[in-house]
C-alpha cells in the first residue's frame, strides 16, 4: 500500500472511532479487505475455556456482559469479531475465570481485560470486501489528514532480548524431541522494549500497512493498550462457500552479499542473491521437514469442515526480513460449516504450536514463563452466513504508553540448533521493532 493510501485509511479509522467507546478493532488483509469497528454490542464467551472448540461451533446463545449491557438496537447482521488467544484450553486451570487472562501468574496485568476466547459484535463497523462496502454506523466520514502530515520522530530501545531464557528453553525441548516425545514444538521469546515517546497508534498502523503480503491488525480493549500484529499468516478465509488457508513454516533470514538483499548491489546481483536464497530454503532438509508437518496437519484438520481439499505446490513468500515456505490449501466448505468451524479445527496451527498439537501446547505451557495472550492467537471476523477471514497473530507486540512487549517464535525439531533458532527469532522481532521504532 502506498504511503498516501495508508494515511487516508488510518485517518478514516481515527475519524471513525472518534468519540466512540472501546474496544477498537482495525483489520486489513493483504488483498485489501478492511474491517474497522468500535464498541461492543453483544459478546459471547465460553463458560469453560477447556471446551472452547465446542463453544466455537455451537449456536451462539445469550450474550455475556463484559462491561457494557447488550445493545438491543444493534443490527442483527453486524459482523462478529473473533479473538481467540493461543491454545486457551491448554493454559486454563480448573478455576479459570471466563473471558480473561487475569489468572496467569506471569501476566502481571499485561493481558487483563483482553479476551482469552470471545466472539463479539461491535456497536459500529465498516467492512470493505471484494470491492464492496457495508456500513453499520450513522457517523459520517470526516475530512481526512493529508498523507504528508507526519508524527514526531520515534525510536525504540530493547531492554531485554530474552536470549538466555529462550536458548535454554530450546535446549530443554530438544532433549524431549530427541527422546521421541514430539515431532515439533514452536517456542516463543518475549522481548521487552521502551519507546522514546508514548505510542502513536496511527503511526504504527501506517507503518504496518507498508509491509507487503502481511495483515495489519490492531486491537485495543480500553484505548490505552494496543495489540499490533503485522502477520503474514492467514488462518483461513471463506468466501461464498470456498475456503482457503495456508501452511507457513520453514524460514530463512534475508542476507545479501553486503547485508540485506539489495543493499550495495545492482539489480541483477540482488535478483541472483534472492534466487539463491529461494533455492537454498527449498532445498533445506530441516526447513522442508518443518513445513511438511504443518501441511499434513492442516490438510487433515480441513477434512472436518470441507471437501475436495486441494494442496498447491510449495513456494517461497518474500518478506523484508525473512523468506518463508508457503503452501496454499483450499476447498469447498461442507454444508452448515463456516468460519467458526474453521477456527475450531485449525487453531492453533502447528506453525505456532507443534506436532502433535495437544502435546506441543502442553510443553509450551510448561517451558514458557509468560502468557502468550493474543500472540499466535486468532484474530479475524465473520458474518452470519459463515463467510469471513482470520489471521494468526505472529509478528506482534503489546504496547502501553512507552512500554512495549514483543514476541517471535521458531519451530523446533530434532535437528534444530539453539543458537540458530535464537538468531532466527531475533530477525523476526525486527518486523515489529520497525513498526514501533524509527
Amino acid at each position: 500500500m502506498t504511503t498516501e493510501n495508508a494515511a487516508i485509511l488510518v485517518g478514516e479509522f481515527l475519524a471513525f472511532i472518534e468519540h466512540a467507546p472501546p474496544p477498537y478493532f482495525f483489520w486489513h488483509a493483504p488483498e485489501g479487505d478492511v474491517l474497522m469497528a468500535a464498541g461492543c454490542a453483544r459478546s459471547f464467551d465460553p463458560v469453560d475455556a477447556k471446551d472452547w472448540r465446542q463453544w466455537a461451533v455451537s449456536e451462539l446463545g445469550a450474550p455475556t456482559e463484559r462491561g457494557a449491557p447488550p445493545d438491543a438496537d444493534a443490527p442483527s447482521d453486524m459482523p462478529f469479531i473473533a479473538l481467540v488467544g493461543f491454545a486457551p484450553g491448554d493454559f486454563a486451570p480448573d478455576d479459570f475465570a471466563p473471558g480473561g487472562f487475569d489468572y496467569h501468574p506471569n501476566a502481571v496485568g499485561r493481558w487483563s481485560g483482553f479476551p482469552r476466547a470471545r466472539f463479539y459484535q461491535p456497536r459500529q463497523a465498516v467492512l470493505r470486501r471484494n470491492g464492496e462496502e457495508r456500513r453499520w454506523t450513522d457517523r459520517q466520514q470526516r475530512a481526512l489528514p493529508r498523507a504528508g502530515e507526519a508524527a514526531q520522530p520515534q525510536s525504540i530501545d530493547v531492554i531485554d532480548w530474552d536470549r538466555e531464557g529462550f536458548t535454554s528453553r530450546v535446549r530443554s525441548a530438544l532433549a524431549l524431541l530427541r527422546e521421541g516425545e514430539l515431532e515439533k514444538v514452536v517456542l516463543a521469546r518475549e522481548c521487552h522494549a521502551r519507546l522514546k515517546r508514548p505510542v502513536d497508534p496511527a503511526r504504527s498502523l501506517r507503518r504496518m500497512l507498508a509491509h507487503p503480503f502481511s495483515f495489519s491488525i490492531c486491537h485495543s480493549p480500553d484505548g490505552e493498550r494496543y495489540f499490533f500484529s503485522a502477520t503474514p499468516e492467514r488462518l483461513g478465509r471463506i468466501d461464498q462457500g470456498r475456503f482457503e488457508t495456508m501452511a507457513l513454516a520453514g524460514t530463512a533470514e534475508v542476507r545479501g552479499r553486503h547485508g540485506r538483499v539489495g543493499e550495495g548491489e545492482s539489480k541483477s546481483e540482488a535478483e541472483e542473491v534472492a534466487e539463491d536464497l529461494r533455492m537454498r530454503l527449498l532445498g533445506d532438509v530441516k526447513e522442508r521437514a518443518e513445513h511438511a508437518y504443518v501441511v499434513e496437519m492442516i490438510r487433515d484438520a480441513a477434512s472436518t469442515f470441507a471437501t475436495g481439499t486441494e494442496v498447491q505446490d510449495v513456494r517461497v513468500l518474500e518478506l523484508p526480513h525473512m523468506r518463508h515456505m508457503l503452501t496454499q490449501i483450499s476447498g469447498q466448505m461442507a454444508p452448515e460449516c463456516g468460519m467458526r468451524h474453521l477456527i475450531a479445527a485449525l487453531h492453533p496451527t502447528p506453525a505456532v504450536a507443534g506436532t502433535p498439537r495437544a502435546e506441543a501446547t502442553r510443553l509450551i505451557a510448561e517451558l514458557e514463563p509468560f502468557d502468550r495472550g493474543l500472540y499466535a492467537g486468532c484474530t479475524g471476523w465473520f458474518l452470519g452466513d459463515g463467510d469471513g477471514d482470520a489471521a494468526v497473530a505472529i509478528r506482534s507486540a503489546l504496547v502501553r504508553g512507552t512500554d512495549a512487549t514483543l514476541w517471535s517464535g521458531a519451530g523446533i525439531i530434532r535437528d534444530s540448533d539453539a543458537e540458530a533458532e535464537e538468531r532466527e527469532t531475533r530477525v523476526k522481532l525486527q518486523t515489529m521493532l520497525d513498526v514501533l521504532g524509527a
